[in-house]
């Protein structure tokens, strides 16, 4: 279905555009599905950071109905794909759930050119849309991703979730460094200061084989200050989670998410490699998982690549997901399959 009133705009969100944010946060209000990383807050503070990013925006003359970040490739044919910046994970679109199939179905068509989906989720109502918006729609990679989906207790799901000698390993490990100082585990709440939390974590991460390797989020001053600003956002706004583990005062390891409603998306995890024997990494995320399940949310999904060798074991929920090209009835096939190999020669 194609309203013709609708219509398609690309725009940066920073100066030239700051008018569209609340209508951006007025449409995940009412959105078909949470769109995870590409929380308005979050984006608005990578636009803000790298203007090459785009904000395609389907509206009708009464509201905003679709928003999602793209950025346009031209090899090896021109199209255009979700944008993962230096602080989000790929990100869904927001699009309003009272006219989806028909708000997707404008963006394919006007965008005139492939549009590659990366790591979307292969279930639930926006698959569901866009399969039907779309005149062309290939998979070209599908994997299974850890998510956790709490019922019942912690402690309930401590018990079922690990046979009898991974709880006892994971139980002294936990007791052996209790007994190297005073052991703390934290959560943010709306008491702390969100913007010392960010700081602990970008000064833990930075500190470790991340920094070494130059992949910290402060190894760019524009990634750390992105960083920041969208934790302040989140704060304010009540999605931010952050959890961390203390050692004598100290940030032994810290790991972030983002929240949307009932369901929360994991960011990064930091730790100190001088406890690395004590397994902090493991011991922050099931922290957090208590934590989780003490929210209540339905849905926490790990972000994680294929067969991640740690969140894996832990989480065991699965969620199928794929890297998607769709395009309109204007689009080749021609140009479809261009896309499709030359992302296939890159992995």
């Amino acid at each position: 279905m194609l309203v013709p009133n609708w219509t398609l705009m690309d725009c940066t969100i920073a100066a030239g555009a700051p008018a569209v944010v609340p209508r951006w946060r007025a449409l995940a209000g009412r959105g078909l599905v949470p769109s995870g990383h590409n929380a308005p807050e979050v984006m608005a503070a990578a636009f803000a950071q790298w203007p090459k990013g785009k904000l395609a925006l389907v509206e009708d003359a009464e509201d905003l109905r679709l928003a999602l970040p793209l950025v346009r490739r031209r090899l090896p044919v021109p199209h255009f794909q979700n944008w993962s910046s230096p602080i989000n994970f790929y990100g869904l679109p927001h699009v309003d759930r009272n006219v989806a199939e028909a708000a997707l179905t404008v963006l394919l068509r006007k965008v005139a050119a492939p549009l590659f989906l990366k790591a979307i989720p292969m279930q639930g109502p926006l698959w569901e849309a866009v399969s039907a918006a779309a005149t062309h729609l290939t998979v070209v990679r599908r994997w299974e991703r850890a998510v956790l989906r709490p019922q019942g207790s912690f402690e309930h799901w401590f018990e079922t979730n690990f046979d009898r000698k991974r709880r006892n390993t994971l139980r002294r490990l936990s007791s052996r460094l209790s007994e190297q100082g005073d052991l703390v585990s934290a959560t943010l709440t709306e008491a702390d200061d969100a913007g010392a939390w960010a700081s602990q974590f970008l000064a833990l991460e930075a500190a470790g084989w991340k920094g070494r390797r130059r992949t910290a989020l402060m190894t760019d001053q524009r990634t750390a200050a992105a960083f920041q600003a969208a934790c302040a956002a989140l704060a304010a706004s009540g999605n931010l989670r952050f959890w961390k583990l203390e050692l004598d005062g100290m940030p032994l390891a810290m790991m972030f998410g983002y929240a949307d409603g009932l369901e929360v998306w994991l960011g990064k995890i930091a730790y100190s490699e001088d406890y690395a024997k004590y397994s902090p990494g493991v011991q922050v995320l099931l922290h957090a998982t208590s934590q989780l399940f003490a929210e209540g949310v339905v849905q926490a999904d790990s972000c994680s690549g294929p067969e991640h060798p740690m969140v894996d074991h832990i989480w065991r929920d699965r969620l199928p997901v794929g890297d998607v090209l769709v395009a309109g009835p204007t689009v080749s096939r021609g140009a479809i399959l261009a896309v499709m190999a030359a992302d296939r020669a890159r992995h």
